[in-house]
């Protein structure tokens, strides 16, 4: 893993090399291992290494070939890339180490972006040609993977994050149409971002450009949905033969390697396959020793146990868990206000202690349908009685308490959810499932100058690009489709990428192999969701080698207790960035509207308003850091 950054002039202009040089460096936990560069003329390219597979100094970058001619920077892995090199060794290519990158500057150089649809692992890579002056950039399928983009009409920039565009100089403003995704959302899908001139290249997608500022760009993978006209046992029994392949394919590892557990379904699945092909692999997971309806620690435990794996719980208070946030937020290069991004932060910082590498569950519920939206959205679709009397209770359920903090509240807040999404429209309805709060919710947030601003027309184009599956779709995989184009690639996959990264750790996702991916886009409604049971196919397969109790307790996510956390431990943030005077000086939201969402947050009816304050506080301690040209005396 690691981390990449390059920038191509077309204006005759010096490349700036001190300021390319600060850029490679802010990218050092990306890839502690080692750094280097290359400079041409009117081109610079960067890299940080975090040296996994080949760790000899002959496999750092930039790569280049035996000529000169051409040259790589590379984030990821690539876990086929020792059939791939037989491939090639056959055609006379000779290698000089033992590493994925050279085996992909060779298939570049010989097939071009050909090449891309063979590649199994995760990535991000500029490769560019001394002779033509061309640059390749591209993404892996899904997009695990991140590559920021700018393009101006002087220079083309890229970089593995944005903080190191940055000190390339790129133009900071402010993207409004983001701003409402990120506060309904709580992220920013890509292919933008909160900068108006900074992009993110699209997952499966390549781009070049060259010295004469030509530019191209172009899909190389698509999803496709099949029809697998297998027995249900014919189709768990191929389940089983790829998944496992596909973990034993991520163990290849020159350093220290181990798991993730939760204790849910998708680790045990993980941790079961890799203690098969991998003796004495060590598994971990986090623990708040001050909430127990946050903990899951026990789960974790279980299944180690019944596994004999060599199991780490981080048992962390609250003072523990939270006494590394400010260096979280800092890393975060826009808001992004997925709050369970804090234990994994913890869990990724413990981990480091004992291995580099950890294979995760990351991938199986936006590809099988493993969460609560899934089991609402397969019921909502079959009409029926009860359907219609909780679209007509919408307005009395209003009433009941709601809350993310405690068992009856979050349920609650789930029927809620449930009962206004019935008589929607299916693809207004997926956004209600994917959103924390509604569009009307999130205008009235704003000062009516900024409202002005907020290009709502811009937001509705890009909105559609993210929900265009529910008309080419049918049935419940174009949910699942949209889960891995919006949810997995702007939430799920930012987190683990963030927070791995900031912790210098590679995370790998073995439901995220492409085989697993295609197989199950062949599976039927029914294989996956199927009444009560979400995952179906995957807990059937797996259940006679796990404990009873990872199939039968309820879905639980990663959560915190954020609640108590902002009225207590987090007070001073929330009286920091969200007093008057903050928000007066800053002019961006209605402050009368800021007081009355914090007195909800200490009212002992505080509904679902933590994550809107958690949002908004990461926004505006962002914007401080990034946007504010004055200080403000808090």
């Amino acid at each position: 893993m690691c981390g990449i950054v390059g920038i191509l002039r077309f204006d005759g202009h010096e490349i700036d090399k001190e300021a390319f040089e600060k850029a490679v460096v802010r990218l050092q936990k990306r890839g502690p291992d080692a750094k280097g560069h290359f400079f041409n003329s009117n081109i610079a390219l960067g890299h940080t290494r975090l040296a996994i597979i080949d760790p000899e100094p002959a496999s750092n970058q930039p790569f280049q070939d035996q000529t000169g001619r051409y040259q790589l920077v590379f984030n990821g892995e690539i876990f086929n890339f020792k059939t791939l090199r037989n491939e090639l060794e056959k055609s006379g290519i000779r290698f000089r180490t033992k590493s994925d990158t050279e085996v992909l500057l060779e298939l570049l150089i010989k097939e071009g972006t050909n090449c891309l649809p063979k590649l199994n692992g995760f990535f991000a890579f500029a490769f560019y040609d001394t002779h033509t002056q061309q640059l390749l950039l591209a993404r892996d399928r899904y997009g695990v993977k991140p590559l920021y983009i700018c393009q101006q009409d002087g220079y083309f920039a890229f970089a593995s994050e944005m903080k190191s565009l940055l000190e390339l100089g790129v133009p900071k403003q402010l993207d409004y149409a983001s701003l409402l995704f990120y506060f309904q959302l709580n992220y920013i899908p890509s292919p933008n971002s909160i900068l108006t001139d900074v992009k993110k290249l699209a997952q499966a997608h390549w781009l070049s450009v060259n010295a004469a500022k030509k530019y191209q760009s172009e899909e190389y993978h698509e999803i496709i949905t099949t029809s697998n006209t297998g027995s249900y046992d014919s189709k768990k029994t191929d389940l089983k033969q790829i998944l496992t392949q596909a973990v034993q394919d991520r163990l290849v590892s020159d350093v220290p390697l181990g798991v993730f557990l939760s204790g849910g379904v998708d680790s045990s699945i993980v941790a079961l396959l890799a203690k098969r092909h991998l003796s004495g692999i060590h598994s971990f997971s986090i623990g708040f020793k001050d909430s127990p309806f946050h903990d899951e620690s026990k789960f974790a435990e279980t299944v180690a146990k019944h596994l004999k794996l060599e199991h780490h719980t981080f048992h962390l208070t609250n003072d523990e868990m939270l006494s590394n946030l400010d260096e979280m937020l800092d890393y975060q290069d826009e808001p992004f206000a997925d709050s369970s991004a804090i234990a994994v932060f913890n869990l990724c910082k413990q981990t480091k202690k004992h291995v580099t590498v950890a294979l995760t569950g990351d991938g199986a519920d936006e590809v099988f349908g493993g969460y609560n939206k899934h089991l609402a959205e397969s019921k909502i679709r079959k009409k029926n009685l009860l359907n219609s009397i909780l679209s007509h209770s919408a307005l009395l359920l209003d009433f009941l308490p709601e809350s993310r903090s405690g068992i009856w509240g979050n349920e609650f807040r789930k029927i809620r959810k449930y009962s206004k999404a019935v008589s929607l429209s299916e693809k207004d309805r997926y956004w209600s499932w994917c959103s924390f709060n509604q569009e009307k919710d999130v205008l009235k947030l704003f000062k009516s100058d900024v409202a002005l601003k907020l290009s709502t027309s811009k937001y509705e184009e890009r909105k559609n690009i993210k929900i265009k599956y529910f008309s080419s779709i049918k049935g419940i995989n174009n949910i699942l489709r949209s889960d891995i184009d919006l949810v997995l690639e702007g939430d799920m996959l930012v987190k683990t990428d963030l927070m791995s990264m900031a912790n210098s750790i590679e995370l790998r996702n073995p439901f995220l192999d492409p085989r697993v991916v295609d197989f199950a886009f062949s599976l039927s409604d029914h294989d996956k969701v199927d009444g009560n049971t979400a995952k179906k196919i995957l807990k059937d397969t797996f259940k006679p080698y796990l404990p009873f109790e990872v199939f039968a307790r309820p879905k639980h996510g990663f959560e915190v207790p954020l609640l108590k956390w902002l009225n207590k431990d987090l007070e001073y943030l929330v009286e920091t960035y969200l007093s008057s005077q903050f928000v007066t000086e800053q002019g961006i939201f209605e402050p009368f509207v800021i007081s009355d969402l914090v007195k909800k947050l200490r009212s002992t009816n505080p509904g679902d308003v933590a994550q809107l304050i958690w949002a908004l506080l990461n926004f505006q301690i962002w914007w401080k850091k990034h946007l504010q040209v004055t200080h403000t005396t808090c």
